[in-house]
């Protein structure tokens, strides 16, 4: 018997595979694509295979999709079809990012109304919670074997996430919460997993430390201390991890469906975890799924639409052409993104850094994107 684990995280709302800078352009990665191949995975699925797909967060906020579908949630349905398009793939579960509460409760539970699959939250507490998780976790039966899956996000959001938009609840630390979930669980179920909406602090090969330990990210700790899990699928981080950890298969499968998290677990005869595997499948080559297209074609083109309206001319020039001497010596383009957050926020001060070189500056006509 073969348990395989699937999973996506920080897709957010690139369901198209394009980072949008300009109309045409083109990038391997997508949500579109993922659902293309973890149906290939299912459709695999042999007479003693489970194949379970997980969505592991940070899908309704990030890209001009869902910009767009927030800014004209008064007026569309697209705020509705992001969850149309996870509702497609019909996943075991799902379990909620940090970026989901960028836009209130309000929203996210108006998003998540119509879903056809459970959101696990056992570290997520509050009067508020039930609008937004379903349970802390759940039990499948399939095949003669009873799977566990325990659902958890970063307790971090509180500081970064205004008040207003979570609405009073509670975030306890996932790693503490999951050793009280274990216990609980752990005589339940044959094989059980994690999924976590955080990563790792420390490294997974020597265990040092690579981050400030504040408890936004506890899955090394996971991995170290509760032994009990035969299964960890994590996120938050975009960073692509596959590995085996003190016996524990782990995947991390990127940024904007970049690729799809495969865990495979092998059981003998008692159903105990005899043999596992953890890889990250990219979406490189896959075709877009055809039905997740028909649902979200008229809310892309009505982006892209959107992306190209003019908002200003420039004067002069602010393409970033060097961009070590855009962050060494200053840059016009750096300037006025300056004076746009002194005005808008009131302060004296601002200083903006330039994270990555794909910034390119504004030529002389400037659209929304």
């Amino acid at each position: 018997m073969k348990i395989t684990i699937l999973s996506t995280s920080d897709v957010h709302g690139y369901f198209y595979p394009t980072d949008f800078s300009t109309i045409d352009d083109h990038h391997e990665l997508g949500f579109l694509k993922a659902a293309s191949l973890i149906r290939k995975v299912k459709a695999d699925e042999g007479p003693n295979e489970i194949v379970l797909y997980i969505e592991n967060g940070d899908i309704i906020e990030g890209s001009p999709m869902d910009s767009y579908a927030y800014n004209t949630r008064e007026t569309t349905d697209y705020s509705q079809k992001i969850i149309s398009l996870v509702n497609l793939l019909k996943p075991d579960a799902a379990v909620l990012g940090n970026h989901e509460f960028n836009y209130g409760l309000d929203y996210l539970g108006q998003v998540l109304k119509e879903r056809n699959f459970p959101i696990l939250g056992a570290n997520i507490s509050g009067e508020s919670s039930s609008r937004i998780v379903d349970a802390p976790y759940k039990i499948i039966e399939e095949k003669g074997v009873k799977i566990g899956i325990v659902g958890l996000t970063t307790q971090f959001i509180p500081h970064w996430e205004d008040p207003t938009n979570i609405g009073g609840l509670h975030f306890a630390s996932a790693l503490d919460t999951l050793k009280g979930t274990v216990a609980q669980l752990r005589s339940q179920v044959d094989v059980l997993l994690a999924a976590y909406h955080g990563g790792f602090e420390a490294d997974l090969i020597t265990g040092q430390p690579t981050e400030k330990q504040t408890g936004e990210n506890e899955g090394s700790a996971i991995l170290r201390e509760i032994l009990e899990i035969d299964a960890l699928v994590t996120g938050h981080q975009h960073r692509r991890e596959a590995a085996i950890v003190n016996g524990i298969p782990v995947t991390q499968p990127g940024y904007r469906g970049s690729d799809v998290g495969k865990i495979v677990l092998e059981l003998d005869e008692k159903k105990h975890v005899k043999r596992s595997t953890a890889q990250l499948i990219p979406v490189s080559g896959q075709q877009l799924a055809q039905d997740l297209q028909q649902v979200s074609e008229q809310w892309y083109d009505d982006t892209q639409k959107w992306l190209d309206q003019p908002v200003a001319t420039i004067t002069g020039d602010m393409r970033i052409t060097d961009h070590m001497k855009a962050r060494a010596q200053g840059h016009a383009y750096l300037d006025l993104v300056n004076h746009v957050q002194m005005e808008a926020t009131g302060t004296e001060i601002s200083g903006t850094a330039l994270f990555n070189d794909d910034v390119r500056g504004f030529g002389k006509n400037v659209t929304c994107a």
